[in-house]
């Protein structure tokens, strides 16, 4: 299946708004996870401000997301993710000096009345070089045997 660029990734770009999210945790008795997407990513940069409904936080960077429910599956280089998740990654974001890779399933979890978001980790959040990524994939650096010249 090819994916389809997006402007962003969100649960909401990728699966539905909160009406769609609600309509399903009621198909599932109370208690019952169901994961509705994953998403794997390389976080870049951070972009944060303030909008219409308050402060928020996003992901620059390259990121692929597959909902689950249907199989479509979706690029982008912006992501927005829940709240839980997404403090995680800006913590190791911001100790990080490289870019920081992931890769996660969101499901959600029925309550009596709505849902709540579950974040199940696929890997360790991993600080990635990506110089030492391209280095792996060329020849080594072969130092010249020619004597120094003394000027």
């Amino acid at each position: 299946m090819n994916a389809t660029i997006v402007k962003k990734i969100s649960v909401r770009s990728v699966v539905g708004g909160k009406r769609q999210l609600t309509d399903l945790a009621k198909l599932s008795a109370t208690g019952v996870t169901t994961n509705i997407m994953r998403v794997i990513g390389s976080v870049q940069k951070i972009a944060e401000g303030i909008g219409e409904y308050g402060e928020w936080c996003g992901f620059i960077g390259s990121y692929k997301a597959t909902n689950l429910l249907d199989g479509q599956i979706f690029t982008s280089s912006k992501c927005f993710l829940p709240d839980l998740i997404t403090n995680m990654l800006r913590s190791a974001f911001v100790d990080a000096t490289n870019a920081i890779n992931f890769a996660l399933d969101i499901g959600i979890k029925s309550l009596e009345d709505g849902y709540e978001y579950v974040v199940t980790p696929l890997l360790e959040m991993t600080e990635i070089n990506e110089l030492s990524l391209i280095e792996k994939n060329i020849e080594p650096v072969r130092i010249s045997t020619v004597p120094k010249i003394e000027i």
